[in-house]
């Protein structure tokens, strides 16, 4: 035996132009509030995309202003230092006077503790001519050499 499959087959239904003209209406109405139903969801998929995108975009700036305010608060903290700089009195060095400076030339016989008599009355300050002209208490001095011996001893030697 043959097996033919027949299409499966509508039932048609035996309609009058007026019937046909409003099923016609019907299927026009049904594809329209179809269109419109797949308009409507695309409308929302996009306005969901871009909301989510605002929050993502919002994240972002929430770090920047995040990072801007943490970069204010330092420079507010320097501008406070830099204010209280400015108004506090300002520090005066205490200078110490120029120190009038006598060169010796060096003759025979001179050491360290002759010169400190010589011009201080005291071998005292021995050790403090050796150290401005940079030289160890126990160097030999030679004749012309010239020596830097301040006119009065620093008050600082006698510590």
């Amino acid at each position: 035996m043959n097996n033919l499959s027949l299409p499966s087959t509508k039932i048609v239904k035996a309609m009058t132009l007026n019937e046909m003209e409003v099923a016609l209406a019907q299927e026009k109405k049904s594809k329209r509030t179809n269109t419109i139903f797949i308009l409507t969801g695309i409308i929302v998929f996009l306005l969901m995309g871009g909301l989510v995108y605002n929050i993502h975009a919002k994240g972002q700036i929430t770090k920047e202003v995040t990072k801007l305010q943490a970069i204010n608060g330092k420079l507010t903290e320097e501008n406070n230092k830099l204010k209280e700089q400015l108004a506090a009195p300002p520090v005066v060095k205490e200078e110490k006077p120029a120190v009038s400076i006598i060169y010796h030339h060096i003759q025979s016989g001179d050491n360290f503790a002759v010169l400190s008599k010589k011009y201080y009355g005291t071998e005292v300050f021995a050790v403090s001519i050796a150290k401005i002209n940079g030289l160890p208490k126990t160097a030999q001095l030679q004749v012309g050499q010239i020596l830097q011996i301040p006119k009065e001893p620093d008050p600082s030697w006698q510590k």
